[in-house]
């Protein structure tokens, strides 16, 4: 797990990975892209934003 809040390099790695990262990391993201999300991917989100810091 990366410590930086930055954006970490796309290259091969897949966005499931990159934006467990941003969750990880309490990095904020606000580009939306048009393409429809799958249920089992906004399931593990939901998993790890539980995980989160509130405060």
């Amino acid at each position: 797990m990366h410590s930086s809040a930055s954006a970490p390099p796309r290259g091969d790695r897949t966005v499931a990975t990159t934006v467990e990262e941003a969750l990880l990391t309490r990095r904020s993201v606000r580009a939306f892209r048009p393409e429809p999300v799958e249920r089992p991917g906004i399931e593990r989100l939901l998993t790890l934003a539980a995980r989160s810091a509130s405060n």
